[in-house]
């Protein structure tokens, strides 16, 4: 459905095959959701592709936060799905990157950013143990660090410089405390005395000033201080009567506070005593308290948000909210600080009528389409079937954000950008098909009119800035629309037969474009036209099944795939010879090819039990050798759209049971 760009970046995407009639279609008893995959380098070896991010489309539980002076901040948790996932912003907290997940573990149970960005988590790895991750790059990945000694679990952390952390677990069904200097390589470890069987809270200071929270089945509470970064440690009491603490936080080496059940507890000589305090404001149940300054605290709780800048003596309400669930805060600085809960918040302690709310990303359960106009520059398409979404990548995939579009799209299926800025994307609404455009490379969209007599829009491809070309129904015969004038304009023809079904198009320049589909008959079909869309011709292979997907580049190489075979043009659509791919069991819904005509085909392989297909990509020599299989990390479902970019590579998306994935190659 796409062609060759003028910037000769990109060749094109797949086809649109909804998630719901693939699954309808082939009865795979599997969850699937829109995936994304990232590779690069089609000529050599055969590539290794492996995952770089994941995009999390379940509901999401978020227990941990935190914020460096850099404006990253991440939160972390668990998607329903049963995986760990991170919420991402790079400006403090004003917007929010698509959430990712984390691979390799079932639940992030903490996350801690130094000042300068540096960042740890802890949680729980897939296979039930204990597992920590570290990274100075967080959006670019995360490196596996050591975990302590005999640790039955890790589940809190907090770091004050790069690779100098402290953190706590259970070595049995006692709680124990770790600390290393060395970003993991080596642990020092520290028991306290008692039968304290959980850690409750953790927090520590640039300067290594650290306080950890102690709760036992007996129902006693303890805190304990360290000022030598973790290597040693003092207990020190708390007022009789005192519930679990679930949030300590210094402001500097003598005043700290401590919140949970009890309420608050505030201390003025760096935790040695703690007297209770009274917040004079009902705020429900508090969960987390950062204190940025010596004076300054936020206070998250259930129903609102309080802040202080007298060092505890007075609180304001900066937001109210209803609900139970808990609410996290981070603050950077003083002038920086975020809550999320229900809501987001971000604002300055000594601005308290300026905070302003936040809202998370939206992921998409599937990516219908994916295009790169530019290296790096990206735009996605999709959406869960009642709520389109259109998200936004500038760094090849490895980061996304939620773009602006138009309300009442329930689902986004195709996109294509004839430059750099301008982008057409059509989908699908209650009142029918839905067209709508972007002069800014994807961040936000606007509505544009339907062709007259368009009754469903299967395909859309842009050769330039101005000129695109629309594949779908017309009444019940298949029809292609050309504009001229980047969508305010369109003048269409029907094409073939009602009982054909045309699914892509693609161009190798602006005259000259080809259609594939499939005829009632289940027969391939293929129609040209190389007068801009005046007239259209059949040019369909012989034997060959459903097509499904078409890309050409502008030296006219084309491919086309399909249920049963792969089909190649040297002479942009005029001829064509074929492979038949049925005998191999290969199912390809999607191909992309480069300026050069090296191709990648996706789809899926029916070898073995059909229950639990293959995800499966094949890289097509230009020279029109045998195709050859990618090594792939997916292990179930559809690999269902590609796109490929000059510089970038190339990106695939899939419907898979862990979410929306991007893949890089090795």
């Amino acid at each position: 459905m796409r062609c060759s760009e003028v910037m000769r970046t990109m060749s094109h995407r797949g086809p649109r095959l909804p998630g719901r009639v693939i699954r309808a279609s082939l009865g795979v008893s599997l969850v699937m959701m829109g995936s994304l995959v990232v590779g690069s380098g089609l000529a050599g070896a055969t590539s290794t592709w492996s995952f770089r991010t994941s995009l999390a489309v379940a509901p999401l539980q978020l227990v941990g936060l935190s914020c460096s002076s850099t404006g990253l901040c991440l939160a972390v948790g668990s998607e329903d799905a049963g995986s760990g996932v991170v919420e991402a912003t790079l400006d403090g907290g004003a917007t929010w990157l698509e959430p990712t997940v984390m691979l390799s573990m079932s639940a992030v149970a903490s996350v801690s950013c130094t000042a300068a960005g540096w960042c740890a988590m802890a949680g729980v790895a897939n296979d039930g143990g204990p597992e920590l991750l570290g990274s100075g790059s967080p959006l670019l990945g995360w490196g596996t660090l050591s975990v302590p000694s005999g640790a039955t679990s890790v589940e809190q952390v907090s770091c004050w410089a790069p690779g100098a952390c402290v953190v706590s677990g259970v070595i049995g069904t006692q709680a124990e405390i770790w600390t290393t200097l060395t970003g993991g390589s080596n642990w020092v470890a520290f028991h306290p005395r008692g039968n304290h069987e959980r850690i409750t809270a953790l927090d520590c200071k640039a300067e290594g000033w650290c306080l950890v929270g102690l709760w036992s089945s007996m129902g006693l509470a303890g805190i304990l201080r360290s000022e030598s970064g973790g290597t040693r440690w003092a207990a020190k009491g708390v007022p009789p009567g005192t519930a679990a603490v679930v949030a300590v936080s210094c402001g500097d080496s003598t005043r700290c506070l401590a919140v949970g059940a009890s309420g608050v507890l505030r201390s003025t000589d760096g935790g040695t005593t703690w007297i209770r305090d009274h917040l004079g404001h009902h705020v429900g149940s508090i969960s987390d308290v950062s204190c940025p300054s010596s004076m300054g605290c936020v206070m998250a709780a259930t129903l609102g948000t309080a802040v202080t800048t007298d060092a505890g003596a007075s609180w304001s309400i900066v937001a109210r909210a209803a609900g139970t669930a808990p609410t996290l805060v981070s603050c950077a600085d003083p002038t920086g600080c975020v809550t999320m809960g229900k809501t987001v918040m971000r604002g300055q302690l000594g601005r308290l009528a300026d905070w302003t709310s936040s809202v998370l990303p939206t992921p998409p359960s599937h990516l219908g389409d994916l295009m790169c106009p530019v290296a790096e520059r990206c735009v996605g398409v999709g959406g869960d079937w009642t709520h389109a979404v259109a998200i936004t990548s500038s760094d090849g995939g490895q980061s996304w954000a939620t773009a602006s579009i138009p309300t009442g799209i329930d689902d986004l299926a195709t996109v294509s950008c004839g430059s750099a800025t301008t982008c057409l994307a059509s989908g699908t609404s209650t009142r029918g098909p839905v067209l709508i455009s972007s002069l800014n490379g994807g961040q936000a969209w606007v509505s544009l009119a339907i062709p007259a007599g368009l009754s469903s829009a299967e395909g859309i491809v842009c050769v330039t800035s101005s000129t695109c070309a629309l594949v779908g129904i017309q009444g019940r015969k298949p029809a292609i629309w050309f504009t001229r004038d980047a969508g305010a304009t369109w003048t269409g023809s029907t094409v073939g037969r009602s009982s054909t079904v045309l699914s892509s198009i693609s161009c190798s320049s602006v005259t000259t474009c080809m259609a594939v589909g499939v005829t009632q008959m289940s027969h391939a079909v293929i129609v040209r036209t190389a007068d801009g869309g005046l007239t259209w011709a059949t040019v369909s292979p012989a034997a060959s099944g459903p097509l499904r997907d078409v890309a050409c580049t502008d030296v006219g190489r084309c491919v086309a795939v399909g249920i049963d075979a792969i089909a190649r043009s040297t002479n942009a659509g005029s001829t064509w010879s074929i492979r038949s791919t049925a005998a191999d069991a290969e199912r390809l819904l999607s191909v992309a090819c480069d300026p050069t005509g090296r191709c990648v085909a996706a789809g899926w392989s029916t070898t073995g039990i059909f229950a639990t297909a293959s995800p499966l990509i094949l890289r097509l020599p230009a020279d029109a050798s045998t195709p050859i299989i990618e090594t792939n990390p997916l292990v179930a479902g559809f690999v269902t759209t590609a796109t490929c970019a000059n510089r970038l590579g190339c990106l695939l998306t899939s419907d898979y049971v862990r979410g929306t994935m991007v893949l890089t190659d090795g």
